[in-house]
């Protein structure tokens, strides 16, 4: 469940006036030795009590994924419950205990409730939903959870109100120099919060929360932890580096694109089978980041593992702003014609997905009218569509089909509709696909 913010537009970005960074660590590079730590993620299963539920299902594929990896600690930034549901947590719990019990080590358990385990059950109060929360999860208090595992720290903070405040205070603050009065200093603290410090990873510039920016801003070896925003971790936005480390971490349950005006979002199609889940492994000198596709158990751009350097230093950092300056734009390929048909609903359009040494995130499609001089002067209306790259390159359509709303067209009329691919970072081609289309003028569109 998101909630809008409107701090990002006035703070000042970090990343912009920090180094390049290199778009990626390619995973053979990791040194052939065993980690100090290894640690999963999985948050954002929003799941209900029934015999078959969706959420608590990929819980279980998660947890074997990270199960056969052998985790030390599981982290888990929130909704874990859609209506904070009793029943629900004891069940995941018991699936918690199942699958890593097969291994004879439960791995370190750290939740924290997000705003469906606090707030979205009209029956509870939520104070009575986070006693369910905290029995379910079998702790004292489910506000604030501070463990250590091997001399790395992990800390999970919760809010105190639905607005999303309450999360920078005493306690809070406390319990992070704590962590690092007692840590070795190339040790990170993990701190798990449901919503993102604003204007940080994917999403959090209108779902993040602006006191977990204050809270860790003056903190460089936090590595945050975060979910609320569903956005995919294969987008290289979902990390970010500047006063600290931030990670999005997906969801179980399904994804969300960021907040944006395009045709076929927020909530993108096929968005169920976007399952993602995170593997850490924390050596001396860096941290390694995988990031897998659950249903498959593909792993997400091997090519592209996240490292965090360690100890961290923001003059270092890899993953900032700047990355948008070394990023390229995507390329439709050679011979690539695009495809028009009329439709009582407006115009379908096909044609060759485009291509890009990371991934395609959005097209945009120009609509302009070419039946008189004056028209054609007229600037083209633009409409932008995600891409399907939220379901990894197996599964990723070859050729796109679109289709632009009839509102966007008259009887009587002739346009050119030209195709634009954009990646991540906001890299858009300086040419595209293009064709003209002419709609007769007794046709009659189905608007609704």
């Amino acid at each position: 469940m998101h909630r809008r913010n409107s701090f990002c537009s006035v703070l000042p970005l970090l990343g912009v006036i920090l180094a390049l960074s290199t778009p990626a660590v390619p995973g053979a590079e990791t040194p052939s030795r065993e980690p100090n730590l290894r640690i999963g993620v999985v948050g954002d299963m929003q799941a209900m009590d029934l015999p078959e539920d969706r959420g608590l299902q990929n819980t279980r594929k998660a947890f074997e994924l990270l199960a056969a990896r052998n985790i030390d600690v599981l982290l888990n930034p929130g909704d874990i419950a859609q209506r904070a549901e009793q029943n629900v947590y004891t069940r995941y719990m018991k699936i918690y205990r199942e699958v890593f019990g097969r291994k004879g080590k439960l791995p370190v358990h750290v939740p924290v409730p997000g705003n469906h385990d606090f707030w979205h059950n009209p029956e509870l109060p939520p104070e009575e939903c986070l006693k369910n929360f905290a029995i379910g999860m079998e702790e004292k208090d489910a506000r604030l959870i501070h463990k250590s595992v091997k001399q790395y720290d992990f800390i999970s903070i919760a809010a105190k109100k639905r607005s999303g405040s309450g999360i920078k205070n005493p306690e809070s603050e406390k319990a992070l120099r704590d962590a690092e009065a007692k840590t070795p200093a190339n040790h990170p603290i993990f701190v798990v919060t449901h919503r993102a410090p604003s204007c940080t990873v994917l999403g959090s510039y209108s779902w993040g929360n602006y006191e977990v920016l204050k809270l860790l801003e003056q903190h460089p070896r936090v590595i945050s932890l975060s979910g609320h925003s569903h956005c995919p971790v294969d987008d290289e936005r979902s990390i970010w580096q500047g006063a600290f480390t931030a990670i999005g971490c997906g969801s179980i349950n399904y994804c969300d694109m960021e907040d944006t005006k395009r045709i076929n979002g927020p909530t993108p199609p096929r968005a169920k089978e976007c399952v993602q889940a995170l593997y850490l492994e924390v050596f001396d000198d860096h941290v390694d980041v995988f990031r897998y596709q659950v249903l498959t158990g593909e792993e997400i751009k091997p090519d592209r593992r996240w490292r965090i350097d360690l100890p961290y230093s923001p003059a270092k950092a890899r993953y900032t702003k700047a990355r948008a300056a070394t990023c390229k734009a995507p390329e439709f390929p050679a011979g690539a014609k695009l495809e028009t048909r009329l439709v009582r609903k407006g115009v379908r359009l096909a044609f060759p997905a485009a291509t890009h040494d990371d991934s395609v995130h959005t097209y945009a499609a120009k609509i302009a009218v070419l039946n008189d001089a004056a028209s054609a002067q007229a600037p083209a209306k633009e409409l932008l569509f995600f891409s399907d790259s939220y379901l990894g390159p197996q599964r990723m359509a070859k050729t796109v089909e679109l289709r632009l709303p009839a509102e966007h067209f008259a009887p009587g009329k002739r346009y050119r509709i030209e195709i634009l691919p954009q990646e991540a970072f906001g890299k858009r081609a300086e040419k595209g696909l293009t064709a003209e289309i002419t709609v007769p003028g007794n046709f009659r569109f189905r608007k609704k």
